[in-house]
């Protein structure tokens, strides 16, 4: 009996990619399987992304698009799950992009058996060039979670690392998703917590197709994992807390702990730095102003000292020109009594001498 061909909704979760998410609905529409339908989300953009999706949707019957306040990419998700009419779902981040024959493989993987199947990567830049330096900061992780998930297998590759990257890589079935629950509120190890749900509730169906690279992963600068490096770190510390009461030690577990507690304390020294640093910087500039007002202040005073000299010789002549004003009026004074007193005499009848 022939297994009919499941119907794959794709999931956009959009939030202020106006320069890529074009980019991403035109990797979906040049899929080499052709029968899908295109929920975006904008989850509350305040650029032009939604107008970007509206113009892909009026153009294209198979693209629905959605608007909703801004509540995060796990919220974003899940109203494109919970909307979307597919019994497999594809997510793809609108900064990333699909390889064409991306769904048709995913799709051959559902039909033999898989129900949460993600591939290897290619690294993009803003431009959408593939990095290639090997190495690169970034295939310096990925690649060892890599190399481990090629090693151990897709389930005990992911207690070691994320290898799936990002919620961009994922593809899964729509039972799947109601069985194990949406997307949690994490905002750095939101893929790789509901991929360790997937395949731990589903081991002999996790598939990871690590020869084929069938998704760009973009860096932009404005990615969530570039920022934040110390708050990752204590994400991550938290999910091997929850892992280790729930399986005990297994040895992938226990090396990304150590990993990850080297990275903590790496992240902690750097941050310790570079407060410390800040902090000289403001004092400096604390001490730059302090000067300044100082230097001011001496010149103020420096000129009100000058000032008050001008003045002390102003007053100086000025009493003295008093003092010459005050003799004149005295012999002025004395001057008109002779003169009255010769006047009245005169007015009683003596003649003077």
């Amino acid at each position: 009996m022939r297994i009919p061909a499941p119907r794959i909704s794709v999931v956009i979760p959009a939030y202020n990619h106006e320069r890529f998410v074009g980019e991403a609905i035109a990797s979906v529409q040049a899929q080499t399987l052709a029968d899908f339908e295109l929920v975006i989300v904008d989850d509350g953009s305040r650029d032009r992304t939604a107008e970007v999706c509206m113009a892909a949707a009026s153009e294209d019957a198979r693209i629905r698009v959605i608007r909703q306040p801004n509540g995060g990419s796990h919220a974003a998700i899940n109203r494109g799950v919970a909307e979307a009419c597919g019994d497999w779902i594809a997510i793809l981040n609108s900064d990333d992009r699909f390889a064409p024959q991306r769904l048709e493989r995913l799709r051959e993987q559902a039909l033999d058996g898989a129900r949460f199947v993600t591939t290897a990567c290619r690294l993009i830049d803003g431009a959408g060039e593939e990095i290639t330096d090997p190495k690169h900061w970034w295939w310096a992780s990925v690649g060892q979670f890599h190399a481990m998930a090629v090693e151990l297998g897709p389930v005990q590759g992911l207690l070691y690392g994320n290898y799936t990257v990002s919620t961009s890589n994922f593809f899964f079935e729509r039972r799947l998703f109601d069985q194990v629950g949406p997307m949690r509120p994490r905002r750095y190890v939101i893929d790789w917590e509901w991929a360790l749900r997937a395949a731990l509730h589903a081991p002999q169906a996790c598939r990871y197709l690590a020869q084929e690279r069938l998704l760009d992963y973009r860096l932009h600068g404005s990615n969530t994992i570039l920022g934040g490096a110390l708050r990752g770190a204590g994400e991550v510390n938290r999910l091997h807390r929850a892992l280790f009461a729930r399986f005990g030690t297994p040895a992938p577990l226990v090396a990304a702990v150590f990993r990850n507690q080297r990275l903590m304390r790496a992240n902690w020294r750097a941050a310790g730095e570079a407060r410390a640093e800040r902090f000289l910087r403001e004092r400096e500039a604390d001490i730059a102003t302090l000067r300044e007002a100082l230097q001011t202040t001496e010149h103020f005073l420096r000129e009100r000292e000058a000032d008050i000299r001008v003045l002390q010789e102003r007053e100086a002549a000025l009493q003295q020109a008093l003092a010459a004003l005050q003799q004149a009026l005295a012999a002025h004074e004395q001057r008109l009594a002779v003169r009255v007193f010769r006047a009245l005499r005169t007015l009683l009848g003596h003649k003077p001498r």
